[in-house]
């Protein structure tokens, strides 16, 4: 798990996750309702199906199977993980690409410098 805690979704605001949480909707279903998160007067009821020769390094466009996106603008796998990190530009008053054909891969402002940017991140020491 790593980055920021998601306050802007209701559900997020009483599960405290990050934005990012590496757990599947089944893993992350039965946390929440184990952990009691939301509240219900009694747990829900789940049912998880294993899914066959699923392996935890595999992203969905390995499995084969059809790939729904969640957004309209979201239209390319990678505009679905950059989104899951980045999600929270929307609330800024940065550009996140949308209606273009890279949302949430580029990022910026005419505001910004990108020369005093990349000098005051290299100056953080950030790991990978």
């Amino acid at each position: 798990m790593e980055d920021p805690i998601s306050t802007n979704s209701s559900v997020t605001k009483s599960c405290h996750l990050p934005i990012r949480h590496g757990l599947t909707i089944a893993e992350l279903a039965i946390m929440i309702n184990e952990e009691k998160w939301l509240e219900l007067p009694k747990p829900a009821r789940l049912y998880v199906i294993p899914m066959f020769n699923y392996k935890r390094s595999m992203w969905y466009d390995d499995t084969g199977l059809l790939l729904k996106f969640p957004f309209p603008e979201l239209v390319t796998v990678e505009a679905v993980l950059s989104y899951s990190g980045l999600s929270f530009i929307e609330q800024t008053n940065l550009s996140y690409g949308d209606g273009t054909y890279t949302p949430f891969e580029l990022i910026g402002a005419p505001w910004i410098s990108g020369e005093r940017l990349v000098v005051s991140l290299n100056n953080q020491n950030f790991q990978g």
